[in-house]
């Protein structure tokens, strides 16, 4: 239908659809993605996570299960995080959480980047210490591809379980912890660090419970620990509940990775749980590098 359309008007009329993160959710729902491309029945298809975004969304993987590379495929990205521990499991994207998720997007071939709830009605100076609160206009010239995102500011979450469409994704967090027990978790830094060495690099974790927690990034021990001014400089003690604590740590700028970094939590005395982290890379200060 939208072939004949677009012959009678004389320019093409395209046909996108936006689906779940994985084939598996979309089979599950009935949807035979694989087999619209295959059959050529969509133009370009978004993929991403509902209203609470992944930001490590898996588009390679979703790209190799449709075993097509002629497709064009978007990454979709939306301004609410799934977040444990958080009043309705859910956090507002800052300006550094957008440019890390979109820096991963490119680095998984995405064709294009899809902004699902981005509102940019907002002051651009709309701030909370370090960090810009709600999505803004100045992104837009930023987002759509690797080289303006290079060094740039960014903020590395690490993803949340959550349920989509009473489909279940396990993600890293949250995850409890016996004492003297250790886990890992997973924080993805897509921009290669040998063109642009960020300045600094903070390791945040979100807790309950627990005497205290051991941290490594990649093998290296966290000694540095960082004071209470940073977390309220960078605003990582928002809406905290009652037990909840926030702690954070200076990394060598040298332990982080391009791609995955390992964080490796463990429990001192007494049961913690770990309900979010954020590894945010720091190239300058935010009217140089932007708003984290």
């Amino acid at each position: 239908m939208t072939a004949n359309v677009g012959a009678w008007r004389g320019r093409p009329v395209e046909l996108a659809a936006r689906v779940p993160r994985s084939l598996v959710h979309c089979r599950w729902l009935g949807l035979d993605v694989a087999g619209w491309a295959q059959e050529g029945l969509v133009d370009f298809l978004t993929c991403g996570a509902f209203f609470r975004d992944d930001p490590a969304l898996p588009l390679r993987s979703f790209r190799e299960d449709l075993s097509t590379d002629t497709l064009p495929l978007y990454g979709s990205m939306d301004c609410i995080l799934a977040r444990p521990g958080i009043r309705n499991g859910k956090e507002r994207r800052s300006h550094g959480m957008f440019r890390a998720a979109a820096a991963h997007l490119h680095s998984q071939g995405a064709d294009g980047i899809y902004l699902f709830n981005f509102f940019f009605t907002s002051s651009e100076d709309q701030v909370e210490g370090m960090v810009g609160q709600m999505a803004a206009r100045s992104l837009l010239f930023e987002l759509g591809g690797a080289d303006t995102l290079h060094g740039r500011n960014k903020c590395c979450a690490v993803p949340a379980s959550l349920d989509e469409y009473g489909f279940r994704y396990e993600r890293d967090l949250p995850r409890r912890l016996a004492p003297g027990q250790e886990v890992f978790l997973t924080a993805v830094a897509a921009e290669d660090s040998s063109r642009s060495r960020p300045q600094r690099v903070l390791l945040f974790l979100r807790t309950t419970g627990g005497t205290g927690v051991a941290v490594r990034l990649n093998g290296q021990d966290l000694c540095a620990e960082c004071s209470l001014e940073s977390v309220r400089e960078f605003a990582r003690d928002h809406s905290l509940a009652e037990g909840q604590q926030v702690r954070a740590w200076e990394a060598p700028v040298e332990a982080l990775l391009v791609g995955d970094n390992r964080i490796a939590v463990s429990a001192g005395g007494g049961e913690v749980e770990l309900l979010w982290a954020d590894l945010l890379v720091l190239y300058g200060a935010p009217d140089q590098a932007g708003w984290y």
